[in-house]
């Protein structure tokens, strides 16, 4: 009975992790994403547009005062992030936690969360 119980916990514990780690549907990330600026964390709004092409434009702040374009792409749960900026190139990694219709989840190596909503139009 023990044996049992055992090995129905492995095989839980294998396809939970199994079914976390498979790979995210590029077409699904095209679109807009707002995520709302945090006073508290000292987080501005964030408002990201990516294209099916892998570009990106991502506008920080309440009145998008920082426009930075990107080149991203996706790699398994892996969002790669890379811009060409005057101090050089920047690229920023994060693993997508969760990625449905309406919301997107990233993390950054860090730790720190980033929580979008998918927007219907982006203003420029």
């Amino acid at each position: 009975m023990r044996r049992l119980i055992g090995t129905g916990l492995v095989f839980v514990l294998v396809c939970g992790t199994t079914a976390a780690q498979e790979p995210i549907d590029k077409k699904q990330l095209v679109g807009g994403w707002e995520e709302p600026g945090d006073k508290a964390k000292k987080r501005e709004k964030v408002v990201a547009e990516f294209d099916a092409k892998g570009k990106a434009k991502l506008k920080y702040g309440e009145e998008a005062g920082i426009i930075i374009d990107y080149d991203y792409t996706v790699e398994g749960r892996r969002l790669t992030l890379t811009a060409q900026t005057k101090d050089g190139i920047v690229v920023r990694k994060f693993t997508v936690a969760k990625l449905t219709d309406d919301e997107l989840t990233i993390q950054e190596d860090t730790g720190t969360k980033h929580n979008f909503k998918r927007i219907k139009e982006v203003k420029e």
